[in-house]
């Protein structure tokens, strides 16, 4: 192999095991990015989350007033006279619930007999249950639970005071799809509910959702890659829903169209490839030009040896 083509191929070799070099390196600060900008975004969306878990909790301190300092609620728990207790409940809750602060109340003696709850269904042990934890306690209680149903709700349960005295508890909730409706108004994004055992609970989109099941939206955030369906391509962040003890109880999926973004970044992508590609191409065409240049005297001496060698003296040998 002539010397020329072997420097040439030694350059060319250094150049790829350099670029392979710069790639890699290149590759391993993207991905520390992305995890990066992938644990800010998942925080940014948790903290907005909680957000809008305050301010419902907001709302229905600013009503406890309407159980805790109400002398005939206090009075019918402390003398346990349930006769008309019906009458004097249900117009708070018509009320409230007309102003979007509840979807169900739940009111119970201190020895935890129900005598109020609407909807009435016995599923919303959940909802009694922090109750009967908010009287033992003796201080207001605030969370997600999980009634026999399966449902989510949020729930501020607080106990009932006379002279002092415990006498009651109550509680006020509201369904969680409030919580994924204004999550879902505020972020443009669809959600999907789902609990521990990947069984589906609510979603705001059910047509997107029967195409996109949890295992894909789970494989996706393992990959750190955006979904594809029909085109259009979807992020995914995953939040968890915890109940008032802090143990998980479900999973909260926001997905959101990226789809202008991701095609421009993708198209951005391939153009800076193209260019390097372009620029190293040029570069090695120059290199080889170059070096053809500077070898032409080396290849005329070398051809004058020859023929010296084979008794020819009469060859020339100029500067080119």
């Amino acid at each position: 192999m002539p010397i020329k083509v072997r420097i040439v191929f030694g350059v060319l070799v250094a150049m790829v095991i350099l670029s392979a070099g710069f790639s890699f390196t290149d590759y391993t600060r993207y991905q520390q990015q992305q995890q990066w900008f992938v644990q800010e975004k998942t925080a940014s969306k948790t903290i907005f989350l909680d957000h809008i878990m305050l301010g419902l909790k907001r709302q229905m301190q600013v009503e406890m007033k309407a159980f805790t300092r109400s002398p005939l609620v206090l009075s019918a728990l402390a003398s346990r006279n349930d006769e008309g207790i019906d009458e004097i409940v249900r117009p708070t809750f018509n009320r409230l619930k007309a102003s979007n602060i509840v979807d169900a109340l739940s009111l119970v003696r201190a020895d935890e007999i129900s005598l109020f709850q609407i909807p009435e269904k016995s599923s919303l042990t959940g909802t009694n249950s922090l109750i009967q934890r908010a009287m033992k306690k003796g201080k207001t209680l605030y969370g997600v639970v999980e009634n026999a149903d399966g449902s989510l709700a949020v729930v501020l349960a607080f106990p009932l005071y006379k002279s002092r005295k415990l006498v009651g508890g109550a509680a006020y909730s509201r369904n969680f799809e409030a919580v994924a409706a204004e999550y879902k108004a505020a972020n443009k994004a669809e959600i999907l509910v789902t609990d521990i055992r990947n069984r589906l609970l609510l979603t705001t989109n059910s047509t997107l959702f029967n195409r996109l099941g949890p295992s894909q939206l789970e494989t996706a955030l393992k990959d750190n890659t955006p979904i594809e369906l029909n085109g259009i391509y979807y992020n995914v962040v995953s939040l968890p829903v915890l109940n008032v003890a802090g143990q998980k109880i479900a999973s909260f999926y926001a997905i959101n169209d990226i789809t202008s973004a991701y095609l421009g970044l993708r198209q951005v992508s391939l153009l800076t490839k193209a260019l390097m590609a372009g620029v190293t191409l040029i570069f090695l065409l120059g290199l080889a030009f170059w070096l053809h240049q500077q070898f032409i005297p080396l290849t005329r001496t070398v051809e004058v040896l020859k023929e010296l060698t084979n008794g020819n003296y009469d060859v020339e040998y100029g500067e080119n």
